[in-house]
């Protein structure tokens, strides 16, 4: 009982280990709740129903990633509150002028109603991690932990209500969506400072490495990462690709956003360390070993039980997204260590090498799928697309340990 006084004692002095802690605890009850909600959420909607989302959120991702320039990711990086904020406003303003034009777009190609709320969907997204990005900033935590327990709260209670209100409905889970955006969006929004008299054109002249290499470079990371699911349906079938998002958003995504609390706080502390000291290499490692010990156990338990857990708990129709899981168990594992990590590409200012490890990710990813087609098996599909990314992200872990020693950092300045 003392040794975890003493432990929790030394979290509550270190501000790295409190600010992931908070995180972490809020992360892990939204995630909890996304768990729990699954498997009644598998049983009111079918895989096909659940495809339709997934293409819906691969739209909503990949465009999202030009609709602001990626201005939001260097909120971060200046000394200046000011100039932080600046950048969020302007990241804000760009995403209204992206999600308007997207939406006359759509009305003079005369989509069905269901896509027209694509553009909002954009704009929500992309604005409320901008503001996320302001308020790890400030260092508020509990904020970003609240807003994203409430955001999972509505997308389960909407998409559930609406999946008995009106079975087999697949806008049911884009309305739950929509409806936790709305809610982070209010609560985020409370006690901003003032918008006027910004820096706006000084800080987007200043910071314009982000939207010249990050808008590409993350483009194709979202396309690598949502190539899966816009594939899956088009080569394979919905129900293929309803399978696979059910496997992300039962296992990487609530893994993904446990390791994004870590990263957010690594990335403040790093920012930091890299202003004041020039390195950060010390907290970098720790960050590291801390998530390996986390990654390790926890993937090694699942990749041998994960068949039998999804068909106990989603029902025996969701048995072949245990299947998946298993084969993308790998990818998971080192994806959960490397992606807080390679925050380490922004804060060091490396958006050029970035840019090049992104497209060689995409090409990876690509080949893969390309090769499933060809031999029309979608499980080598995923198993080449497994290997690959567990390639390029342990390439991405060394780039980012070098990094955090100074290598490249002074290059980036010149």
């Amino acid at each position: 009982m003392q040794a975890l006084k003493s432990i929790a004692a030394r979290i509550k002095r270190d501000d790295f280990a409190n600010g992931a802690a908070i995180l972490m605890a809020g992360t892990t009850i939204s995630q909890a709740i996304v768990v729990l909600c699954s498997p009644i959420l598998t049983r009111l909607y079918s895989p096909e129903n659940f495809g339709l989302l997934a293409i819906f959120v691969s739209a909503c991702s990949i465009l999202g990633v030009m609709a602001t320039g990626r201005y939001e990711l260097a909120v971060l990086v200046p000394k200046d509150d000011r100039d932080g904020y600046a950048l969020v406003v302007l990241s804000c303003l760009l995403s209204v002028i992206f999600s308007t034009l997207s939406l006359v777009a759509l009305l003079f190609a005369g989509v069905p109603l269901e896509y027209l709320w694509l553009p909002g969907a954009i704009f929500l997204s992309t604005t409320i991690n901008s503001l996320s990005q302001w308020r790890n900033r400030q260092g508020e935590f509990r904020n970003i932990a609240t807003f994203r327990l409430l955001a999972s709260s509505t997308n389960a209670a909407v998409s559930i209500a609406a999946g008995f209100a009106f079975a087999e409905q697949a806008w049911g889970l884009i309305v739950g969506l929509l409806f936790s955006y709305v809610v982070s969006l209010t609560f985020l929004v409370q006690r901003l400072p003032d918008i006027r008299a910004l820096p706006l054109r000084a800080v987007a002249l200043r910071y314009s490495r982000f939207p010249k290499y990050l808008v590409g470079a993350h483009l194709m990371n979202v396309g690598s990462q949502q190539l899966p699911l816009l594939l899956l349906g088009p080569l394979f079938g919905l129900t293929v690709a309803g399978l696979f998002m059910l496997t992300y958003r039962a296992i990487s995504l609530p893994l993904q956003i446990v390791a994004s609390a870590i990263g957010e706080v690594f990335r403040s502390r790093a920012s930091r360390e890299l202003r004041e000291l020039g390195e950060c290499r010390a907290t970098y490692v720790s960050t590291f070993v801390w998530l390996f010990a986390l990654s390790m156990p926890t993937f090694g338990l699942f990749f041998l039980l994960s068949p039998a857990l999804f068909s106990s708990i989603f029902g025996d129709e969701w048995r072949s997204s245990g299947e998946i899981a298993r084969i993308l168990t790998p990818m998971f594992a080192i994806q959960f260590v490397a992606s807080p990590l390679s925050n380490m590409f922004i804060i060091a200012e490396q958006q050029r090498l970035d840019l090049f490890w992104q497209i060689g990710m995409f090409t990876s990813v690509s080949l893969s799928f390309a090769i499933g087609f060809v031999a029309d098996d979608y499980m080598l599909a995923l198993i080449l697309y497994s290997a690959g990314y567990t390639i390029m992200q342990a390439i991405s872990l060394w780039l980012t340990y070098k990094f955090s020693s100074g290598w490249r950092v002074q290059n980036a300045s010149s």
